[in-house]
């Protein structure tokens, strides 16, 4: 059988590593495939359906995204305008219209030279993001990184 395969695995500040999910079909902890792999999870799938060869895995650029949960909205209208702002962030929303706390509406990414230049420039788009709400030590955004 050939498909996607994907697997949400942590790893703690004691570097112990455990699996919380595995899906067949592409996962939201991964969303940064499509702009820092050759070939991104959703590629894959649609490869893998279609009995198309398989593209590179191979990671082209660093990259990060910080998760949009409707905890912002339930504050007061996010500021996209600012964090689009950020050289390299990009905004993705999924329509959904009703935000819920904990819900997640979407993410914002970026790329970089290295991992840590990815996850500096979400997390700028991320403050900027949160700024417009009525509470900004309450960010409701989760920051992942590869590379």
């Amino acid at each position: 059988m050939v498909g996607l395969l994907c697997a949400e695995i942590f790893v703690t500040r004691s570097e112990i590593s455990w699996s919380m999910s595995l899906r067949t079909r592409p996962h939201n902890s991964y969303h940064q495939s499509e702009r820092g792999c050759a070939t991104s999870q959703f590629e894959q799938l649609v490869r893998a359906v279609c009995n198309l060869p398989l593209g590179s895995t191979e990671l082209i650029s660093p990259c990060a995204i910080a998760n949009l949960l409707g905890d912002l909205w339930l504050r007061v209208r996010p500021n996209f305008e600012a964090a689009l702002e950020v050289p390299g962030v990009r905004l993705h929303l999924y329509e959904k219209h009703t935000p819920r706390a904990g819900r997640k509406m979407g993410h914002l990414s970026s790329v970089g030279a290295t991992a840590e230049e990815a996850l500096e420039r979400v997390a700028g788009g991320e403050a900027e993001a949160v700024k417009a709400t009525a509470d900004p030590s309450a960010r409701s955004l989760r920051r992942i990184r590869s590379g």
